[in-house]
């Protein structure tokens, strides 16, 4: 039907409600009023690994960044490794710095499959 869409390095996997609940999560930076609408999925093999549709002045090109906002609440604790797919990394944020605290891997995985 000629609609973009972009793949992103994420998946609905990581956020439950909006899988479950058909929630729309909220893209910082997206233009509401924008003229290019592009349909954003993850990249697993889950049928209905869709954020949603979203608006956008420009479309962004492959290694943009894109940001959901209030998505924190149950990413952690609901996350999988479906389709072998890590957990999402875990930053500290305090005053105006965000570090790394934790990110997963593969031989995290190994170890949780394979002793």
């Amino acid at each position: 039907d000629g609609k973009t869409v972009l793949v992103l390095d994420s998946s609905v996997n990581h956020h439950p409600e909006i899988f479950e609940y058909r929630r729309r999560p909220l893209l910082l930076d997206e233009d509401i009023q924008g003229g290019r609408a592009a349909i954003l999925a993850g990249s697993t093999c889950l049928a209905g690994d869709i954020f949603g549709e979203y608006r956008f002045d420009n479309i962004p090109a492959v290694g943009d960044k894109l940001v959901f906002a209030d998505v924190g609440a149950y990413s952690l604790i609901k996350a999988q490794r479906f389709n072998g797919y890590a957990l999402p990394a875990v930053y500290l944020k305090q005053n105006d710095e965000c570090g790394l605290l934790k990110q997963d891997d593969y031989a995290e995985y190994s170890r949780q499959w394979l002793g």
